[in-house]
């Protein structure tokens, strides 16, 4: 019985870590970019629904927001952000994503990862019910300075 039931867990675990991330748009579930994916920032093959919701300079960066799709309460929403203008070696520390208030109250707060140059990548949770007033919401940690926050309208 015992080596039935490890079994079963070595199979599930095989096929959940097989299946990797449920969008099929040029990526792993971890964020990571799979093989034949292009190095081009939120190319159009690899998010074929994908919107920008957002372009601003802020902190001497230029930032673009993308979502690749709208969000479900529950569910979770795949967004993008290009953040260029930073010096030579200052690519910012880490960057991430919540849908939700500023606060993050009641929002899951996911680490991004650069999935081509310049361009953060990952899926964040959608709270259940969605807040009135949710935005989506990055913060972002430069490599010298203090780290701040940006928003942007989710796409409907």
């Amino acid at each position: 019985m015992l080596k039935l039931a490890a079994s079963f867990v070595f199979t599930l675990s095989a096929a959940v870590a097989i299946t990797g991330c449920k969008d099929d748009h040029g990526h792993s579930q971890d964020g990571k970019p799979t093989s034949g994916t292009q190095a081009t920032p939120a190319a159009k093959e690899n998010h074929p629904n994908q919107v920008v919701i957002g372009e601003l300079a802020t902190n001497g960066l230029k930032i673009k927001a993308m979502q690749d799709e709208p969000v479900k309460p529950g569910g979770e929403g795949a967004f993008d952000l290009q953040i260029t203008g930073y010096p030579a070696g200052g690519k910012p520390k880490a960057v991430r994503f919540w849908v939700g208030s500023e606060s993050g109250e009641g929002s899951a707060k996911a680490k991004a990862e650069e999935e081509t140059p310049d361009n953060w990548h990952t899926h964040a949770e959608v709270p259940k019910p969605i807040p009135a007033g949710s935005k989506f919401w990055a913060e972002i940690e430069p490599a010298t300075e203090d780290k701040f926050k940006v928003s942007f309208e989710l796409a409907k």
